[in-house]
Parts: structure tokens; sequence; C-alpha cells
């Protein structure tokens, strides 16, 4: 007792996890879990009332039918007998058929070395599950000896009887059938001394109702250094047992199976097996990384990324070779294959292309051929891309490769994939308000970003109207520039909403940002004479004129420019906003000197705004002309003289003389006379000598038709000069003793010559 006390204590030290287990729910008997082949594995001992059901996808083994008082049991043939002095593992399901609550009595899993070996069957009641010693007081010898079993006990014996250390419901548990000290026999007082047995019950479990139609899971893992054994039933936690094989089996090779029974219930006993210990050994590994060769396992990726997954299996050893291996995969929902990128290698060492076609949806399956020392790899690789998730989402990725005698199921490799990342943007001056002029694009500048590097869908809205760009797929976590232009078609005079926004392909969006654009009229001008050359004699001032409006000022100054010179401002009255507002404005001539000007005109509002410049050309030329000349002048009245005299002017000699062509300009003045005076009588009397020019102290005769220059200047300004003479000088009248008196007219025409 004391040694196996002991042996229980160091078990508890040895914790193993049967990662890929699961429960199965089965329709019925007949459609268990994926399952291998048994022939030459399992062999019938006489009186058994077990059998061996092929179908097409494996073998049945059923230990007993729905049928009373029925004992089975089925051994390993001795080329498959356990070697403990080897580590190896076996899974099965187990299924307890859909009796529920009267099922019974249940089976057990059996290592044993008793004398009868192979032939071993135990014909008793119920209670001992083809296995345990006899249920009766005092008898012995019935159980199967030198052995190691786990049973699943789907009735309770309890009230006294085998299972009193039960608490009453199905259960199973452990122990070594063929020791003596650990049933017990008693007499129960208070069941009128009755003669009762009872067995020890280690490391009981309680996996609640068994006989519910489903297929279970049952795991074994033998560790020859330890001399431990594991096993898991369905998802409850691992028992590890210690066994002193020698003490236990005197040997290292044992026999191993099922048994089961039923007494006056029924119970339907199967079981199917994914593996069988020795036959083969092999592995099964998946692995997936990220583009940059990392492992996933344990991490968060981002959808849009790409992953490889890799699923490779190895033959290790073993009794036969892995058979006709069909790999059997079904990739999360949250994942997206990527055609083309299927590859495997198999027999014959070669890794190739696989088609498309391979896959179902998610599930993938591909014939890997049969797997031996020789050949004793192959392995499938391809590419998903990550889906985009609204959470986060957790993946656990497994694989099977399901051969005829032998069924391998890989590492699970767990990751998340964080919930899709809304992308960000900016928009530059966004929160602030942007002034544009009416007619004038305004082009939206900004960046955006995406977590996930997806291709975005950019979303412009301008006072609720929206348009689209498709952006480009963005590298993850990149900024990119984006830019946009409105047209001005779609801005209206005055406040304008501006909102953007970016949608990526999953879609994820982002927040919105927005700017005002404020949109301005620039005042409209018009020149009458725009474009043009305007004549211009100097001094003469110019008379700007044309129309202006604006269409939100209710002001505006108008300038003009003479020669890049700002004239201005001019304060305009606008009365009605839009309406077409006369000016004229006129231009000192004293701006205007002689030659070309060029005239630039323009308003600006009280935001600024301003108009489009108009232009005009203006010429001013320098002209020498009369400015004035008397209609009628006239000499002082004089008698008729004794002898000749010259008689002087009256006053009323106003001739005057502009010259505005520059200075320096010379001009003179010609005098000519078109017929001689005449005193306009019937006798028609003219005066002898008449007009003359005196210059100095020399006279020069003024003769009717003949011209004289009588008056020289040369330009100093643009002044007006007035033809004058001295008293005794120019223009005068000569008349002697031989003239008649009278009043006397005559023409006088004047010229003006540009010259010297």
């Amino acid at each position: 007792m004391k040694k196996m006390i002991l042996l229980l204590g160091l078990a508890g030290l040895f914790i193993i996890v049967f990662g890929q287990t699961i429960s199965v729910d089965a329709t019925n008997e007949s459609s268990p879990p994926p399952h291998i082949e048994l022939t030459n594995i399992f062999q019938l001992p006489a009186g058994s009332n077990s059998q061996l059901i092929p179908t097409a996808d494996g073998d049945i083994v059923q230990l007993t039918d729905t049928l009373k008082n029925q004992n089975g049991a089925i051994w390993s043939t001795p080329n498959n007998m356990m070697d403990l002095t080897k580590d190896f593992e076996s899974s099965m399901y187990i299924y307890f058929g859909d009796q529920g609550t009267s099922a019974a009595d249940g089976m057990a899993f059996v290592m044993q070395n008793d004398p009868s070996g192979p032939n071993k069957i135990v014909q008793g009641d119920g209670a001992q599950l083809g296995v345990w010693d006899s249920s009766s007081y005092g008898v012995w010898d019935k159980g199967i000896k030198n052995s190691f079993a786990v049973e699943f006990d789907t009735h309770d014996n309890a009230n006294g009887g085998f299972d009193t250390d039960v608490s009453g419901d199905d259960h199973v548990a452990w122990n070594f059938p063929g020791d003596r000290s650990m049933y017990h026999d008693y007499t129960d007082v208070g069941d009128w001394f009755k003669k009762k047995r009872y067995m020890d019950h280690r490391n009981t479990q309680y996996p609640g109702e068994l006989s519910t139609d489903k297929w279970i899971p049952f795991n074994i893992k033998w560790s020859s250094q330890s001399q431990t054994l594991t096993y898991q039933f369905n998802n409850m936690a691992p028992v590890a047992v210690s066994i002193d094989t020698q003490n236990v089996f005197k040997s290292t090779k044992v026999y191993w199976g099922f048994t089961g029974s039923t007494g006056a219930q029924i119970e339907m006993n199967r079981m199917v097996f994914e593996t069988v210990p020795g036959l083969v050994n092999a592995s099964l590994v998946e692995t997936i990384v990220d583009d940059a060769g990392n492992s996933v396992e344990q991490t968060t990726v981002n959808s849009g990324q790409t992953l490889t997954y890799r699923v490779e299996g190895s033959y290790l050893s073993g009794k036969q070779e892995w058979k006709d291996v069909l790999a059997n995969l079904q990739i999360s929902g949250n994942v997206t294959y990527v055609p083309g990128s299927l590859k495997g290698k198999s027999t014959g060492n070669v890794e190739v292309p696989l088609p498309d076609s391979s896959w179902n949806g998610n599930q993938l399956q591909v014939n890997m051929g049969t797997l031996n020392a020789t050949e004793n790899l192959a392995y499938l690789t391809f590419k998903v891309k990550v889906n985009p998730v609204s959470a986060l989402a957790q993946v656990s990725e497994n694989s099977v490769y399901a051969g005829k005698n032998h069924i391998e199921a890989s590492n699970f490799v767990n990751y998340s994939i964080a919930a899709n990342t809304a992308p960000e943007l900016t928009l530059d001056n966004s929160g602030t308000t942007q002034t544009n002029l009416l007619g004038n694009d305004y082009t939206l500048t900004g960046k955006w970003k995406d977590l996930d590097g997806t291709k975005g869908e950019l979303h412009y809205l301008v006072n609720g109207k929206e348009s689209l760009e498709n952006a480009d797929t963005v590298t993850a976590d990149t900024w990119t520039a984006y830019s946009h232009t409105i047209s001005a078609s779609d801005l209206v005079l005055g406040k304008n909403t501006v909102e953007v926004y970016v949608i990526d392909s999953h879609g994820a969006e982002s927040a919105h940002t927005q700017l005002t654009i404020q949109v301005k009229a620039a005042p409209e001008l018009t020149v009458d004479d725009e474009g043009k050359t305007i004549k211009l004699e100097y001094g003469v001032p110019y008379s700007l004129k044309g129309t202006w409006s604006d269409k939100d000022s209710p002001t505006a100054e108008f300038y003009y420019e003479i020669d890049g010179q700002v004239v201005g401002p001019i304060k305009e009255q606008n009365p009605v906003l839009g309406a077409d507002n006369p000016y004229t404005h006129e231009i000192d001539g004293k701006y205007l000197t002689i030659g070309l000007h060029k005239v630039t005109v323009y308003i600006i509002d009280p935001d600024k705004n301003k108009s489009t410049r108009k232009t005009l050309t203006i010429e001013v030329n320098g002209t020498l002309s009369f400015t004035n000349v008397a209609s009628k002048v006239s000499f002082q009245t004089t008698e008729v003289p004794l002898k000749e005299k010259m008689v002087a002017r009256n006053k009323d000699w106003d001739i005057r003389v502009k010259d505005t062509r520059g200075v320096g300009g010379n001009w003179h003045v010609d005098l000519t006379l078109d017929h001689s005076f005449s005193d306009g009588g019937t006798s028609a009397n003219n005066l002898n000598e008449g007009l003359i020019y005196r210059k100095g102290t020399s006279n020069t005769d003024i003769l009717p038709g003949v011209s004289e220059t009588v008056f020289t200047n040369t330009t100093t300004n643009t002044s007006e000069v007035p033809v004058t003479w001295k008293d005794n000088e120019g223009i005068l009248l000569l008349v002697n003793s031989a003239d008649y008196a009278g009043v006397y007219t005559g023409t006088l025409n004047w010229t003006l010559v540009d010259g010297p």
C-alpha cells in the first residue's frame, strides 16, 4: 500500500495537455469521427461478443451490442503489443450508445500480461466490465491478472455494491484489476448482514451522462522514462498514473485493448481509432508566418496582411507505412486563400504547384500519398490574406493528415486579428475659413493613412453635394498626400461648407474634417475706350468712362494709373449689389505730357478683391496754333500829311500763338495783304504806300498777294506768345500827301509757319 501511495504521489507531477481533443456529436453509432482501418491490429478472444465492422472510412470496433448479458473484448495482436520501453501515444473515440440513464454497464481500456494473453475474456456480471475481479464476496481470480485498467462506468453499483465509494453518477476511474488489495469484502450490517464486495476507484472523474449518442475522445500517452501513463477523457483534466511495469505486468511488453459488458440492462459499446501505439509514429507541424518570416503564434495581425501557412507531416517510424495519407484542413473564415499560392511536396521529393480546385471554400484536401522511411516528408504551403474584422478576432488553426492506418493532428497555431482600424485623414486648413474668388476653382490638400494598408475611397462634400475619388492602396500606417480640386461651378457666392473623409475597402470610415470656403465676388469693370489709343492735344483733359459692379460689396475704391503712377482711391457707391454703376473720372491734362501714356484702370472692394485691370493708351501731341487772332485791327486816325508819314497801330491788335510741341521749336508769323487798302468809295481811292513791315530802320512794303514774315520766335515754354512789336516797329501804315482823306480798309491774312 505504501508503495502504491508513493507511486500515485509521483503521478501527480506529470501533467500533459492533449490540445487537439474535442467532443464530437454523432448522429448515431454508425457515424463516428474520422478513423483508421484496423486490419491485423486486433483479435477477438473466444467467447467475446465483440466484432469488427468495416466501413468505407475505416473500421468500427463493437464491444457489445444492445443486448443483455454481453461480454466483449478485443486485444492487440502479438505484433501490435505495447512496448513499454518506448514512448507511444494513441487516440480514439468511444461511443456508449443512446440509452441515457438506463445504460449499463460500460467498458474499460486495459493493458495486460495475463497468462491467457490475447485469449483472455472475463465471463461475469456486468459490474466487472469484463476486466475486474468478481463482485461477489470471497470469490477471487475472475479478473484479468497483471493488468491496468481505466473504466468508463455507465451504471453505478452503489448502495453497498461494487461502486460503494462512487457518488452515484457515470464515472471514469483506474486501478489494477489483478491486485486483491483494491477489493474489499465486508458484511453489510444494515442490509441484513449480507456479504458484499466493493472496489477502490482512483482519480474518479464524473463526465456526466455518457450514453447520449456521442462519440467521445479518449487519449493515452506513455512515457517510458518516467513509466507514466497519462490519459484524458473528453475535455476533463488529464490523469497521470505511475506504473511499475515489472511489478504490475511482469514484462515490458503488454497486450492492450478494450473490454465491456452488459447485465440486466443494455448499452451499445463502440470505438474507433485515430492512432494505434507503435503502428505508425508520425508528426504533423503547422506553422504560420508573416511576410517577414516571423511566426504569428500568440501575436496580433492586421487585416490585409498576407500570411504563409505550412503544414509538414513526417513519418518517423512504425510497424507499417503511413498509407494513403489525405491532408485535411479548414482555415478560419477570417482569412482568404490567395489563389495560385498552393504548393506541396510529397512522394517523389519534389515541390510542385497544386491546383486551386483542391479547395472547397475554406476547406483543403490533398492526397499526399504513402509515407515511409524512404519517402518520409509531405508538406503543403499556401498564402492567405487576412480579412477585416469589426472586433478583435481569435484564430486557432490546425490540420489533420488522415491515412488508412494512422491519423495525425497538428499543433494548434493561435493568433489574433486586430479589429479593422479606421483610416486617418488630415485636411490642410481644417477648421478655418478660406477666402476664394467667385469663378475660381479651389484645391483641397491633405494626407491620409490606413493601419491596414488597404485601398481607400475619398469623399468630398461641398454644401452637402458629394463627389468621390478612389485612392490607391496605401502602405500600411504610412501617410499619403491627396489633392482634390473643387470646380468653381460647385461653389456659391458666400459661405460654402466642405467636408472630407475616407472609407477603406473594408468599410471603416475616418473621422470627418471640415473647412469653410467664403466665396467673394471681385468687382467687375468696363472702360469705354479699353484697348484703344486716344489722341489728345497737349493740355486737354481726358474723361475715363465706363461701368462697374460688385455682387457683395456696397462700396469700392476706384484707381487709375498713368504710366505706373497711381491716382486714387476714388470712393464709389454700389447701391444695388450686382447692378452696373456708370462712372466718369476726368484725367487732368496736366498729367498728360507730350507722348504716349499707358492708363490702367481698376477697382478694389473692401475685401481687397480687385477687378481685372483695364488699359488704354493716350497719345498726347503738341500743336502750334493761333490762340487768338483779332477779327478787326486798326491804325490810329491821322490827317493827310504834307509829307510821308508812318501811322501807329491802335491797341486792338490781339494776336497770340501757342506752341505745345516742346521747348526749342521755331516758328514765325507771315502776313499777306489781299488787296491794297481802299476807301470803298465811288472813286475807289487806294492808299499809295499802304502797309509796311518795319524792323529797326528797315521798311518792307507789304504788297497785295505777297507773304511777308512779320514775327519770329523760339519756344521756351507752352505759354501763349503774343505777337507784338515795338511801337515804331512791326506792322505800320504808311501815308503821304497824295492820299485822299477817307476810311480805308483791307484784308490781312495771318499764317503761322513752323520753322525758323
